[in-house]
C-alpha cells in the first residue's frame, strides 16, 4: 500500500487541523478542538496539500482523523491501520461507528458525553478474525 500521508510535526497537523476544523462544520463536530487531541506519544500525519490526516498514539489508538477532500476517509484508515499500527479508537455517535465498522473495529464501549446533549462517546477496537483478544 503506498502512503496518502506523510509524518509531520504536532505543530502542522494541529494547523492543519484548525483550519479544517474553522472550515467545515462537518469536521468541527466530528472532532475534539485541536489543542485538546495533543499527545506527547503521538505520530502525526498528513496528506501533501494539508487537507486531511490522523494521528496514531505509541498504544495504537487512531485519533483526529479529519479530511476535507470528499472519499478520502477509507484511504486515511486503512493507512492508519496498514502502516501505523492503528487498533483502537473513540468517536462520536451517529455516522462515525459505522464508518469505522467497514474496517473491522468493533463497539466494546460507550458513554455519555461530557458535554450535555451530545452524542455518546463510542470506543471501538480492532478485532481480526483469527487473533485473541488479548492480542488486539
Amino acid at each position: 500500500m503506498e502512503a496518502a500521508t506523510c509524518p509531520v510535526s504536532p505543530a502542522a497537523y494541529f494547523d492543519a487541523l484548525a483550519l479544517a476544523q474553522g472550515e467545515s462544520e462537518r469536521i468541527k463536530s466530528a472532532t475534539s478542538p485541536a489543542q485538546e487531541l495533543l499527545s506527547e506519544d503521538a505520530e502525526y500525519y498528513l496528506s501533501g496539500d494539508c487537507k486531511s490526516g490522523y494521528g496514531v498514539t505509541c498504544q495504537g489508538e487512531l485519533i483526529g482523523v479529519f479530511s476535507l477532500v470528499k472519499g478520502r476517509g477509507e484511504k486515511l484508515v486503512s493507512e492508519a491501520i496498514l502502516l501505523d499500527g492503528a487498533s483502537k479508537l473513540s468517536c462520536f455517535d451517529g455516522f462515525l461507528p459505522g464508518f469505522y465498522k467497514q474496517f473491522g473495529f468493533v463497539e466494546w464501549m460507550r458513554e455519555p458525553n461530557w458535554t450535555e446533549g451530545g452524542p455518546d462517546v463510542v470506543y471501538m477496537r480492532l478485532e481480526v478474525p483469527g487473533l485473541l483478544e488479548d492480542e488486539v
